[in-house]
This record gives structure tokens, C-alpha cells and sequence, in this order.
């Protein structure tokens, strides 16, 4: 039985890599396994170079407890070491986070380690007097090795991707800046089999030659090269350093390897602080090179493909102890090395399957021996196999998922302990669990997290939660939450207008609990102005979202509705509703502030003449889309009345109105384009709109041109010279500025024959009769 090493916390954090930090640490990694037992033979610098990297402090913290380490108590436990570092790139592997083009690299050097170590276990066998326990550390060191490398190796057997391999190449895919890096990253993916190949082989070198021009003869410093390799970005030193470590004893390989280690295993601080310069020159000192030494990328690429095809392993001819493997099968019967590397596409893909065909036990036989390898993905989604028919089952695999460092294990168990659900409601397991989540950035642990808090009436903690998951992660749970907080006065100082806030932001991002918040603020007018229809909009859509105690305050919403009579207006009910947002009330309201209480069709007792209250309701209404408010809106702005006189924000407003179906704003926009107010005088636009009028307040007959009435009597006149003009002197004088337009226009009109004139019985205009 081999003993897992590599903690959920390692896991955890190895997962978390990006993929070009996972590249660099497989390199270092792989690297350190493959020279432990030289370490004797080097400097303390090695070492110390190590220190500076995060995996490297995470496994001596594992191994030893602290943070740094001797390069001798590295040495002295380098089973230990090799061991954790086999357990850790295998479940880099197995968790699909090793870039597909290191795998034939990565292999080889497995295959190296696992040859050193089982070459030492080989030296120990042969000695006399060894103490059992240390051979036993031995045995296990290489069965875990044995087991991953066997794994690999049936990798790259399987696949033989040559022919894509030359047809990428040939399709400009390499071409790369940096001729280092497409040169590297095409050897990354060569095996011994094709590199023993010598008419693949002359096929590749031409490809790369004479198709694409990775392989040149144009020559460069060495100091070129080596700054080429000091500005490359990290996510392709990874591949790059993984490759270059297979054939070390290249000459041009060790240079640049070397000059990756002593540049880009350096902290961000240290990079800041140090001279490329300095750093470049202290490697070409080590090689005892110029600076102005010439390189050619043929001459380098000789010297890798030489050397590589020098160190490959044989795989077909490696022996592998097989013990652990089979040590390890499944109860199902299926062998690790059966199982396609863990993925979270193929689980989704296999779930759906099985979910199509009703299928449980398949997703059971499926998830088993993953979870039983300590995938803590699997784990997780095994756990809910037990869900249903054993607690105790669900329980220890959601457990062991959460310990192996998976957040949405941890959110769940902290649930479990938090609602009392498969165990024992127990709320300090369930502050623990949902921390370590809440630490992983899962938002929902946030908000669960600042509920437990609350429980504990320890709101501090409990808004340093909220407002984490509710201001840098834009969670609408969190933002709700917080906003219960400042509506209550919990931990904060009481705010309705803060309350709202939060409740509006949580309700913007589909929250079901924000929105019924949000609904109850707009119905009550907490934080913000009563408006009963963004009331009913917020709280319906909780509903929807199915938050189902909104409907209770639905329900009441609704009863408002029917207690509003505009028949039976009072001053107190037209506020009432207006203020929550009654569009009837609104428009009532308006007219009732504009002619004051003693009008006969618009008065109500107790509301006085005011303008400037009566045009803040017509401009609510009117933005809302009421017809009448919009015309209203539109006279007091054209007279200024509440409001600065504005001809064009009136004429804005008329048209809204006129759009409508209003004849009184259409009445007005011909009188504003005779009169050239709030735009261009045009007559031929202002007796469009008069015909609109005439439709509108006339069933299609003409009304008085002055005053827009209808009611007007006719009469048989001969005509004259100079009679329109004298109509529109006689408007003139009888109405200003207005009828002198209104009158000219008319006048212009009128023939030489005999008319019929109208005369207005309203304001006594006359004019000849148009239509």
C-alpha cells in the first residue's frame, strides 16, 4: 500500500496553478528528482534557488514542517521527496492540467527518475545489514513511481502524432518569435520511436528547414540568445525548461537551462531589483564564453536532436513493477492505468450520458474508482451517489472531497452541519468548512458564512463576509444579505437608503431574496419614493425566481389597486397613490395643483393652486407615457408656468402627445409652425397638424384657426380685393400677435369669388371656410 504524501491542501493548490506555472513547476519539479542524489556535489545555491519557489516551500512544509530545508535533509529523505514530488505530478496529470506537448518530455524524464531509483533499491538489495524500514520507504518510493510511469508510457504509445506533427509544422503553427521556443516546443512532442526513425526524422529537419524556416543558418551572439530567453513571457519558459532538462549535457541545452534557472526562477521583487545585464553575464562567466560568441539555430538544433535521441529511454524495454497497480485495483475491476485521465469534460460528457439513460449505477460504476484514487472532483460527485440511500456514505466522501481541499465540498459539508442535514446541526463545523471554502473565493460559503456569523449575533464578522462577497465578487446573495444588515441596524448604523442599495444591486443580478427586498422597499418606501409599480415588478419577479412568500406581499399589493376610485378623489388619496405610483393618481393630481381647488371640473378641497408641484406630477406622468400629462406637461412649458419657458422642450413634448392621438396638442404644434416658435416657421407642416386637429376634435371638420373651437356659425359674403388682409388686421386686433399669423394665413386663402365665412362663437375670429 503506498502512502499518499501529497495532502488536500497540495492538491488544492496545485490545481490552482496557471497552466504556464504549472509547466515551470513539472520542470523544477522533475529537475530536482532527477539530480537529488548530485546534490551532495553542488553548492547550497541549488538549493536556495528552490526556496524561493511556492511548490517548493508547500512540499518541505509537508515533509518537514518548515519552510526551508538543507540541501543534506533533502538528500538524507530523498525517497520521501521523490515519492510526494511522483504523487504530485501524477495528480497533475490526472487531474488534466499537464500541457498535452510536455507529455512525451515529461515521460522521458519519469522514465530516467524511475531508472535511477530502482538502480539504487538494486545497490541496497546487494548490501548487507539494511535496516528493513528504510527498504521499505524504498519500495514504496518506486511503486509509486512505477505506477505513474507505467501510466505515461501507455500515454505516449498510444498516440503517434508525427504526421500532425509535420502537417502543423508546414501550416505555419510554430512560428514562433522566438526560434528557441518552436524549436523546443516541436522536440517536446518526439518519443524514441520516431526519433529512431531515420526517414521521419530527415522528413522532420527538411520540414523544418526548407518549409518553414525554423532551422537556419543565419548566425547570432550568444548574448542575443540568452536575452532572447531572459524577454520570453512565463507561459512559454515551462516547455521550454521541461524540454531542455532532457539533454542537459547538450552544451547550448545546460547554457540556456542555466539561464532560465538563474532569470526566471527569481520572485517578481527580485527581477525588479536585479540587472538582466548582471544576471546574463554571470552565465556566460560560468560557460567562459564572449558575449560575442556565434551561435546559428542549425548548430543548435544538431546539438539537441543529437543529444536527445541520446537520453531517451527505451520504454518497451523498461521493466516496471506492477505491484502497486495491481495493488490498487478497484473493486469494479478496473485498474488505474484502465482509466482516462480525470477531466471535468468527460465527467459532464459521462453525466449527461447517463442522465439521457436513466442510468445511476453506470454514473456509480464510473465515478467509483476515481473517487477511490483520491480525485477530490470525484469524490465530491460520488458523495451525492450515496445521497439518497446512505447519509453516513454521503457524509465521509463530501468529507474526505472537503479535506482533499475541493471548495464545493467544503460549501456543502459546511450546509450539512449548518441546516442539521445528514448529521447534527453543529454551527462551529459549519464556520469551519464554509471558511475554507470562502477563502477559496466561493461566493456562496460567503453567504452562508455571514448567516452563521448572524446565528452567533457576531455581525462584525458577519459583514466582513457579506461585504466581501457582495463588493468584490458582485454576489446578489451577499449584496442582500448586507442589505438586511443596514435595514435592521445589525453591526451597522441603521439606513434604509443603504438598505435599498444593496437590495437593488442583489435584485439587478436575478436574486430572488434581493428582488422581494427591493419589491417591500418600493411598496413602503424605505430608502427610496413609494412606487407601487416598480413594487409589483420587483415582487412578481421573485415569484417567478421562485422566492414564494413574495406573493403574500403580491397579494397585498394588489389590494391597494382596488381601493383607488378616481371618482371619488380626495386630497389625501390622489397623494396617497401618486406617491406610490399610480399613473391615474399621478395625472389627477396634476390637474388638481394646476386649476387649484375652486375649479369646477378639476378641483379637489384641501389642494391649492401650485405650479411648481403640478408640473413635478405632469413630468412623472408624462415620462410614464400619460397622453394628457405629456399635452399638459408641454402648455406649461410653452407658457412657463412652473417652469422656465421652453418652445422646444414644449414642442417635444406636444409631438409625444400628438403621437398619442391628443387633437389639442396637434392644435398647438400649428400654432407653433405659423408662428416659427421652437422652430422654423413652416406653414405647410402647421396645416398638417391643423388637419390632425380638425380629425381629432372635430370628427374631420374644420375648427376655429385662433382658438381651436368647434363651434362656430357660417355666412354667405362676396368677396373682395384686400378682404383676407383685412380678416387678418380685424384677428390682429382682436388677438395679437397670433391671430395676425393665424389670420394671414387664412387671408391667403381667399379668391376673388364668393365664400363662405366662418365666425368662431367662442372668441369671435372670422376666417373663410376651409375645408
Amino acid at each position: 500500500m503506498i502512502t499518499q504524501l501529497l495532502t488536500g491542501e497540495d492538491t488544492r493548490f496545485l490545481a490552482q496553478q496557471p497552466e504556464y506555472e504549472t509547466d515551470i513547476m513539472v520542470g523544477q519539479m522533475t529537475t530536482l528528482m532527477q539530480n537529488i542524489t548530485d546534490l551532495q556535489n553542488d553548492t547550497d545555491d541549488k538549493v536556495a534557488q528552490l526556496q524561493n519557489q511556492s511548490w517548493f516551500k508547500r512540499m518541505t512544509n509537508t515533509l518537514f514542517g518548515k519552510n526551508k530545508v538543507t540541501k543534506h535533509e533533502i538528500q538524507k529523505n530523498n525517497d520521501k521527496v521523490v515519492t510526494y514530488i511522483s504523487q504530485s505530478v501524477a495528480q497533475l496529470y490526472n487531474m488534466n492540467l499537464i500541457n498535452e506537448r510536455a507529455i512525451c518530455s515529461l515521460g522521458n524524464r519519469m522514465n530516467e527518475v524511475y531508472m535511477q531509483v530502482v538502480e539504487s533499491n538494486q545497490e541496497m538489495l546487494n548490501m548487507k545489514g539494511q535496516i528493513s524500514q528504510i527498504m521499505a520507504v524504498q519500495q514504496q518510493t518506486m511503486e509509486a513511481l512505477g505506477a505513474f510511469v507505467n501510466k505515461l508510457n501507455e500515454k505516449i504509445e498510444s498516440v503517434d502524432n508525427f504526421h500532425m506533427l509535420i502537417s502543423e509544422i508546414q501550416n505555419g503553427m510554430y512560428n514562433d518569435r522566438s526560434k528557441l521556443y518552436n524549436l523546443c516546443s516541436i522536440l517536446s512532442q518526439l518519443d524514441k520511436r520516431q526519433m529512431n526513425d531515420n526517414r521521419k526524422m530527415n522528413l522532420l529537419i527538411d520540414t523544418m528547414k526548407n518549409k518553414a524556416g525554423i532551422i537556419t543558418s543565419d548566425k547570432i551572439t550568444v548574448l542575443k540568445c540568452l536575452q532572447e530567453i531572459v524577454a520570453l513571457p512565463q507561459e512559454k519558459i515551462g516547455l521550454i525548461y521541461l524540454e531542455l532538462c532532457n539533454f542537459r549535457n547538450s552544451f547550448p541545452a545546460g547554457l540556456f537551462a542555466d539561464m532560465i534557472e538563474n532569470y526566471h526562477f527569481l520572485s517578481k521583487m527580485e527581477k525588479m531589483s536585479k540587472k538582466k545585464e548582471v544576471i546574463i553575464q554571470r552565465v556566460l562567466d560560468k560557460y567562459d564564453l564572449d558575449s560575442d560568441a556565434l551561435f546559428s539555430i542549425e548548430d543548435i538544433s544538431e546539438s539537441f536532436f543529437e543529444n536527445k535521441q541520446a537520453c531517451l529511454v527505451d520504454i518497451n524495454n523498461l521493466q516496471i513493477e506492477k505491484n502497486s497497480a495491481n495493488d490498487n485495483n478497484t473493486s469494479s475491476g478496473n485498474s488505474d492505468d484502465e482509466l482516462e485521465p480525470w477531466s471535468e469534460e468527460l465527467f459532464f460528457e459521462k453525466f449527461e450520458e447517463f442522465e439521457k439513460n436513466d442510468d445511476d449505477e453506470g454514473l456509480f460504476n464510473f465515478l467509483k474508482p476515481y473517487a477511490e484514487q483520491g480525485i477530490p472532483e470525484a469524490m465530491y460527485w460520488f458523495a451525492f451517489c450515496y445521497k439518497e440511500t446512505d447519509s453516513k456514505k454521503f457524509i465521509d466522501y463530501l468529507t474526505r472531497a472537503a479535506e482533499a481541499g475541493f471548495s464545493e465540498a467544503q460549501c456543502d459539508l459546511g450546509k450539512e452541519y449548518y441546516y442539521g442535514n445528514n448529521v447534527s446541526e453543529n454551527i462551529d463545523e459549519a464556520i469551519k468548512w464554509l471558511t475554507k471554502s470562502a477563502e477559496q473565493e466561493d461566493t456562496e460559503a460567503m453567504g452562508i458564512l455571514g448567516d452563521c456569523f448572524v446565528e452567533k449575533k457576531n455581525f462584525k464578522k458577519a459583514i466582513e463576509w457579506y461585504k466581501t462577497g457582495a463588493e468584490k465578487y458582485n454576489n446578489g446573495y451577499c449584496q442582500n444579505s448586507l442589505g438586511l444588515r443596514y435595514y435592521n441596524g445589525e453591526g451597522v448604523k441603521q439606513s434604509y437608503s443603504d438598505a435599498f442599495f444593496y437590495f437593488k444591486k442583489a435584485a439587478e443580478n436575478g436574486d430572488s431574496s434581493g428582488e422581494k427586498s427591493l419589491g417591500y422597499c418600493y411598496m413602503n418606501g424605505y430608502g427610496t419614493s413609494k412606487n407601487l409599480e416598480s413594487a409589483r415588478y420587483w415582487l412578481e419577479k421573485a415569484v417567478e425566481d421562485g422566492f414564494e412568500s413574495a406573493q403574500e406581499l403580491l397579494d397585498e399589493l394588489e389590494s391597494y389597486y382596488d381601493d383607488y376610485d378616481s371618482s371619488n378623489k380626495t386630497a389625501e388619496s390622489l397623494r396617497y397613490w401618486a406617491d406610490n405610483g399610480d399613473l391615474d393618481a399621478m395625472e389627477d393630481l396634476g390637474y388638481a395643483l394646476y386649476f387649484g381647488e375652486l375649479d369646477d371640473n378639476f378641483g379637489v378641497d384641501g389642494i391649492e393652486q401650485d405650479y411648481n408641484e403640478a408640473v413635478k406630477w405632469f413630468e412623472k406622468a408624462a415620462n410614464a407615457g400619460m397622453m394628457y400629462s405629456q399635452k399638459m406637461f408641454g402648455d406649461m412649458c410653452y407658457n412657463g408656468e412652473g417652469v422656465q419657458q421652453n418652445y422646444q422642450r414644449a414642442m417635444k413634448w406636444y409631438k409625444k402627445a400628438a403621437e398619442q392621438g391628443s387633437g389639442w396638442a396637434c392644435f398647438q404644434l400649428y400654432v407653433m409652425y405659423f408662428n416659427g416658435q421652437g422652430c422654423s416657421e413652416n406653414h405647410d407642416i402647421g396645416m398638417d397638424y391643423y388637419y390632425k386637429a380638425c380629425n381629432y376634435l372635430n370628427d374631420g371638420k374644420e375648427i376655429c384657426p385662433d382658438c381651436g373651437s368647434s363651434d362656430y356659425s357660417l355666412e354667405e359674403v362676396s368677396s373682395g380685393a384686400g378682404k383676407g388682409a383685412a380678416v387678418g388686421a380685424g384677428a390682429g386686433a382682436m388677438f395679437g400677435l397670433i391671430g395676425m399669423a393665424v389670420g394671414a394665413a387664412a387671408g391667403a386663402l381667399i379668391n376673388n369669388s364668393t365664400t363662405t365665412n366662418c365666425r368662431c362663437n367662442n372668441c369671435g375670429y372670422q376666417w373663410e371656410k376651409i375645408m
